[in-house]
């Protein structure tokens, strides 16, 4: 399955993007990444330990992209491109996955065009808020980076200790990360300046939440009014990227703000607009690197208090193949985001160290230890946990 979606793929992206010097002026790539880890993670959930409540301390897991690269230059000097990311899930079909997910599927899919005016995107990608987010240096980007990839902590617990779905609605995951991207993977039309004294700006927009499926094309226009759902969706972000001295810096900012379809009920997710912004700051001197990240979200719930705060100090060393991190982070969940089921602020911290060596170009070796805790307000409630991760990526 996996070797015909490849074929088809490769096929597509060579015939969507015609070169007017003919089928020689074609570069079309094949790229992508390999994350395997083998992880510890102890939530320290309460109430026994029965099978409902006891989680699994250590497990394997990775996460596997490939992604098609294909660009033209036409003879006005325009940049013609598409991108597509396929992620690969599970290879068997032993009833792991839920139903009607196809475990191999497109994480992203667009079109470009460059030149001297800037870039432009079309169609599912990241928000310019998130394009132009600074991120922090982390003992291990996958681990405790501005996107988290490889999480065993299980935030169901972190309310009361028990595995009881309260701490959010069904389905939703929360990652312990910091990236400005709220509607990640919605397809929008995305405009980036080109850069002019280490500067860029860029802003996008979706007209809906939700991202096309296979066919979505042939099925004519969604409702208009879904409680829940978000509409005009808007994006912007700016940074800068340069030298003061011997000292590299990088600093940015960007917010994304989106209004419901039809208000839901007080109280609950798409009761009010939605707004997130981000500002970043990050330093590298020598073999040295500092920097911060604050995020603040008023999660599109109405009412007071309602709001999630997160922030990030992380540190780094690189030396030759060598790599070593640390990181700090908190996030605040203030009480009466009711749509999570909060029945106190809670304020959850984590440290995370590690390290890496690189083996050879784009084959590392990463491992990390994090512990954090988590203050609900009530004694008996409060809880800690600990993660352990050995890993490696290959990239190609």
């Amino acid at each position: 399955m996996i070797k015909r979606a490849v074929a088809l793929l490769a096929t597509v992206a060579a015939a969507a993007l015609p070169s007017q010097a003919g089928a020689e002026g074609l570069d079309v790539d094949l790229r992508g990444y390999i994350r395997s880890y083998a992880i510890y993670a102890d939530n320290d959930e309460t109430g026994g330990t029965t099978a409902s409540n006891d989680l699994r301390q250590f497990d394997f897991r990775r996460e596997i992209e490939i992604h098609f690269k294909g660009e033209t230059e036409l003879k006005n000097g325009l940049t013609v491109g598409l991108q597509a990311e396929f992620e690969l899930g599970s290879e068997a079909d032993d009833g792991s996955v839920p139903t009607g997910k196809d475990p191999n599927q497109f994480d992203e899919a667009f079109l470009y065009f460059k030149g001297k005016f800037g870039k432009l995107h079309f169609g599912s990608k990241d928000g310019a808020a998130y394009m132009l987010q600074v991120a922090a240096p982390a003992a291990d980007t996958n681990i405790d980076g501005m996107r988290v990839y490889m999480q065993g902590l299980n935030p169901d617990v972190w309310d009361d200790g028990v595995i009881n779905a309260s701490f959010a609605p069904a389905g939703f995951a929360l990652r312990l990360g910091y990236d400005n991207a709220d509607f990640r993977g919605v397809d929008k039309i995305a405009y980036f300046t080109p850069e002019f004294m280490g500067f860029r700006a860029g802003a996008s927009y979706a007209p809906e939440d939700g991202q096309n499926q296979v066919d979505d094309a042939f099925n004519g226009m969604n409702l208009n009014d879904r409680p829940g759902k978000f509409e005009n969706i808007w994006d912007a972000g700016i940074r800068w990227d340069g030298d003061l001295g011997p000292v590299g810096l990088q600093a940015g900012a960007g917010v994304v703000h989106a209004t419901p379809e039809v208000n839901a009920a007080v109280g609950a997710s798409g009761s009010d607009d939605l707004t997130s912004w981000n500002a970043g700051l990050a330093l590298d001197y020598q073999d040295f690197s500092l920097g911060a990240a604050y995020r603040h979200s008023d999660t599109g719930v109405s009412g007071p208090d309602t709001d999630r705060q997160t922030y990030f100090v992380g540190a780094g060393w690189d030396h030759g193949p060598w790599h070593a991190g640390a990181s700090w982070y908190r996030q605040n969940f203030d009480s009466n985001a009711n749509s999570f089921g909060f029945v106190d602020d809670i304020s959850l911290q984590r440290i995370t160290v590690g390290g890496g060596y690189i083996l050879a170009p784009g084959v590392s070796f990463r491992s990390t230890v994090s512990f954090g805790s988590v203050d609900t307000g009530v004694a008996a409630n409060d809880t800690d946990f600990t993660q352990i991760t050995f890993g490696n990526e290959i990239k190609f």
